[in-house]
């Protein structure tokens, strides 16, 4: 457990009309943003990115992200209407998070650390031929779906998994419990429903836009290209996710701004910022830049959010790992591109 009382300075979360009106301002803020990184894409797209990361248009991308982004919120409302009845314990945990402060010099430390991992891991990927370590393997979700090296994605996982989970969980640990750190659960029962209605629903979303190859793929091939792509994203992306964004960063942020959806949005933009050095992007120029950040933004902040908020809502960082991640859209967008890794086709 944690050496300092954090409950007796702690400011309760905003309530009634001032968080109303914190959470209009974010949401305009969060709105305002996608829409310019949106429009940047539209605009750049034809002399931004030297090697594009699908056949896909600039106006698919947009209209996909939109789609996206949407979906993220029908989910949200769903996992709200799960757990609405949890206010009460919320409030109580949200008042054991550390205190502003301290809140703060963590918050600051955790963002160096993964800024240097992203510009480590991408000089090292770079270096050893395997292309920028990022948070997803070139080739994953919303990319081509190129061969990848087994090389590499054994590199990118070890080198995520030491970075992202390993090291930052060893220091975190010196202080604080694993339930200081939403990494058990508090109500199991609830935890598991929002799992396996927003899985069975994005699954459903998944199945429908990758079935076509999916199906095409031998039973053989979908088993192993399967447990490949469970298991690797998992240790490479799912993990790092889990500490990095659900347990440190978004608890941190609802304990300096008193406001979820202030903390919803931070999530977003920091899921985004972990995929800035993905494999597909170009900062060789300008217009290449500003391509690359707009199209991770639009890309990775729905997502990001979407995780943040079944964190907030459970106050449990593993809900979203299983619910929105590991499997949806993992095992069912990525299991071609393993099947392919282990040799076939």
């Amino acid at each position: 457990m944690r050496t300092d009382d954090t409950t007796a300075e702690h400011k309760s979360v905003s309530t009634g009309p001032r968080r109303a009106r914190t959470a209009i301002v974010w949401t305009v803020l969060a709105l305002g943003g996608w829409t310019l990184a949106a429009a940047s894409v539209l605009v750049w797209w034809d002399n931004g990115l030297a090697h594009r990361p699908s056949e896909w248009t600039a106006e698919e991308r947009v209209s996909i992200s939109l789609f996206g982004l949407v979906e993220v919120a029908i989910l949200g409302f769903v996992a709200w209407l799960i757990t609405r009845s949890r206010s009460p314990e919320l409030k109580r945990t949200y008042a054991e998070l550390p205190k502003n402060a301290t809140a703060r010099r963590e918050l600051l430390g955790i963002v160096v650390y993964a800024i240097a991992a992203q510009v480590v891991g991408a000089a090292l990927g770079t270096f050893l031929g395997w292309g920028p370590i990022s948070f997803h393997l070139a080739g994953s979700l919303h990319t081509s779906h190129e061969s990848v090296a087994v090389s590499a994605a054994i590199g990118w996982a070890a080198y995520n998994l030491l970075v992202y989970v390993a090291l930052p969980l060893m220091w975190m640990r010196r202080r604080y419990s694993r339930r200081d750190l939403w990494l058990t659960s508090r109500r199991p029962g609830n935890d598991l429903a929002v799992i396996l209605t927003v899985l069975s629903l994005e699954s459903a979303v998944q199945i429908a836009v990758y079935g076509e190859e999916l199906l095409a793929l031998s039973p053989e091939e979908l088993i192993v290209g399967g447990l490949l792509a469970f298991s690797v994203s998992f240790v490479g992306t799912v993990l790092p996710t889990l500490v990095i964004v659900a347990a440190l960063i978004v608890p941190r942020l609802l304990a300096i701004t008193r406001s979820p959806t202030a903390a919803v949005i931070g999530g977003g933009v920091a899921y985004a910022a972990l995929h800035t050095a993905d494999g597909w992007t170009d900062y060789s120029s300008i217009p290449s830049a500003v391509v690359s950040f707009s199209l991770v933004f639009i890309t990775y902040f729905g997502p990001g959010a979407l995780k943040a908020y079944l964190t907030l809502r459970t106050t449990n960082a593993w809900v979203h790992a299983w619910a929105y991640h590991a499997v949806a859209p993992h095992l069912w967008a990525d299991a071609p591109m393993f099947a392919r890794m282990a040799g076939f086709r």
